[in-house]
C-alpha cells in the first residue's frame, strides 16, 4: 500500500505527449479528455502498479486485468490535471481503492456443455450449478434480457429487432443443452474468465469418473460447447490399378454422452468422487497445499480422455502422478514414483513388488515418448496406467483431511516402507 503513491508519481515523471515514443517500450492513453504516452520506465512502474492493486484484499478474484488497467489510467487522466501534486495524488489513490472496495455488481454467466444429458433437475459441482436449457430456463433468460433491452433509450422499432436477435441467439446457444451457471461478483471479464475456470474444474471431476462408469468403447467425452466433437469421418480409399474404390465411414469422437442421473449420482458416491466438489467451493487461498495438488493431478488425469493418441493419453498420465509424487529430494523420479504407487495400491510385498516393476515399464515408454525413441505403446499399457492413476488420486483424496501439505503425503509413504 505504502509503495502506491510512490509508483504512480514514478509513472508520471514517464508521461510524455502522444507523439512521443520511448527507447525501449511505449504505452498510449487516448481518451476523449485527454491523450499521451507513458514510456520506458513509466510504463514497468504502471504494470507494476497493476499487479500491486491486483494483490490486495484478493482483487484478482474479482478484477480483471483489462478492467484495472481501464480504472488506472482513469486515475492518471484525472491526476495530469492536477499535476500530481503529492496530496491530490493520496487522496485521488483513496477515492480509488475505496470504489474496488465498494464494488459490487454481481453477474450470471451462462456457458453451454457439450456430451452431457442432464437427467435430474441440477447438479451442483463446486461453484457452479449444471442446468438444462429447457424452455422454462430460456423463457426466464429471455425475459431479463427482453426488459434490459426495453430500458435502453433506443427507440422501439430498434428495441423489437434487438429482442428479436438476442431471442434468435440463445435459443441458438443454450436451447436444449446442459448449461454451466455461475454467479460471481466481478467485473464482466473476469467473471466470464472465472465462470470458464469453475466449469472446467467441474468437467475435470466428471472426466475424472468416466473410466468408473462408462466404458471406453463408448468414447464418452465432456467440454465447454466446442471443446468436444461428434462427427462422421468419410474416408475415400482407391485401388492403385483403377479397378476397385470404397468409402469407410466411422463416427470420430464421443459415441455416446455422459448420463447424469440418479445412477449415475449413486456411482459418484459409491467412488467418494461426489466429495471432490467440495473442494471446488473453497477459495483458492483457503484451499490446503494437497488440495490444489490434487486439483491439478485430476487436471491431467481428466486430460488423457480428450486425447486420440495412445502415447498422448499415456503421457498426460504420468503427468498426474508426477504433479502428486514427484520427490523434492533429488531422488529418482521413476524409481520413486513406482515405489509410492505401489505403497499406495498395495498392502502386502509380493504385490508392492508387481505394482512397482509395472510402473517403472510404464515409465519407460514415457521416457521413450518424450525423447523420441521407439514408442511402442499398447492399449493395455494405458489402460493398466489410467487405473492405477484413478485408484492413487482417489484414495489420496481420501487421505487428504489428514494433509496439509504434499510432504505431509511424502512423509506419510516414508512410513508406509517400515509397515
Amino acid at each position: 500500500m505504502q509503495s502506491l503513491p510512490k509508483r504512480i508519481l514514478e509513472i508520471s515523471k514517464s508521461i510524455r505527449p502522444i507523439s512521443e515514443s520511448g527507447f525501449k517500450q511505449t504505452k498510449v492513453i487516448a481518451r476523449a479528455d485527454a491523450r499521451f504516452a507513458i514510456i520506458d520506465e513509466g510504463v514497468e512502474a504502471f504494470e507494476n502498479f497493476i499487479a500491486t492493486v491486483s494483490g490486495i484484499k484478493n482483487y484478482s478474484e474479482k478484477f480483471s486485468e483489462k478492467f484495472l488497467t481501464s480504472e488506472c489510467e482513469t486515475m492518471l487522466v484525472s491526476l495530469i490535471k492536477k499535476e500530481f501534486e503529492v496530496s491530490e495524488v493520496e487522496r485521488t489513490l483513496s477515492e480509488f481503492l475505496k470504489k474496488l472496495d465498494d464494488f459490487n455488481q454481481k453477474y450470471r454467466v451462462l456457458i453451454p456443455l457439450t456430451g452431457i444429458q442432464l437427467q435430474i433437475g441440477k447438479l451442483i459441482a463446486g461453484n457452479v450449478t449444471f442446468v438444462h436449457g429447457n424452455d422454462v430456463f430460456i423463457n426466464e433468460i429471455l425475459s431479463d434480457v427482453e426488459n434490459i433491452i426495453l430500458s435502453t433509450r433506443h427507440t422501439d422499432a430498434e428495441k423489437q429487432e434487438f429482442i428479436r436477435s438476442e431471442s434468435s441467439q440463445l435459443k441458438s446457444n443454450l436451447a436444449g443443452k446442459v448449461v454451466s451457471e455461475f454467479i460471481v461478483c466481478a467485473d464482466q471479464t473476469r467473471a466470464r474468465e472465472r465462470a470458464l475456470d469453475e466449469t472446467r474444474r467441474a468437467i475435470d471431476i466428471l472426466k475424472f469418473s468416466i473410466p468408473a462408469i462408462y466404458s471406453k468403447g463408448y468414447n464418452v467425452n465432456i467440454g465447454i460447447h466446442g471443446d468436444v466433437i461428434r462427427d462422421t469421418l468419410i474416408t475415400t480409399i482407391i485401388s492403385v490399378d483403377k479397378k476397385s474404390f470404397s468409402d469407410e465411414y466411422s463416427i470420430v469422437g464421443r459415441l455416446m454422452d455422459y448420463e447424469l442421473n440418479d445412477d449415475t449420482i449413486n456411482l459418484l458416491k459409491q467412488n467418494k468422487i461426489d466429495t471432490m466438489f467440495e473442494v471446488l467451493k473453497k477459495k483458492y487461498a483457503t484451499s490446503t497445499e494437497i488440495e490444489k495438488i490434487l486439483l491439478r493431478s485430476i487436471h491431467w488425469y481428466a486430460e488423457h480422455i480428450s486425447q486420440s493418441e495412445l502415447e498422448s493419453k499415456l503421457l498426460n498420465l504420468i503427468v498426474a502422478l508426477e504433479t502428486l509424487l514427484t520427490p523434492r529430494d533429488g531422488a529418482p523420479i521413476a524409481a520413486t514414483i513406482a515405489e509410492n504407487v505401489a505403497l499406495i495400491f498395495a498392502d502386502n510385498v509380493e504385490n508392492r513388488k508387481k505394482i512397482k516393476k509395472r510402473v517403472k515399464e510404464l515409465y519407460r515408454l514415457r521416457s521413450a515418448i518424450s525423447h523420441g525413441g521407439l514408442k511402442s505403446i499398447q492399449e493395455k499399457d494405458v489402460d493398466d496406467l489410467e487405473y492405477l492413476c484413478r485408484c492413487v488420486i482417489t484414495l489420496i483424496f481420501e487421505k487428504a483431511v489428514k494433509f496439509n501439505k504434499q510432504q505431509d503425503l511424502l512423509d506419510w509413504l516414508d512410513e508406509l516402507k517400515f509397515s
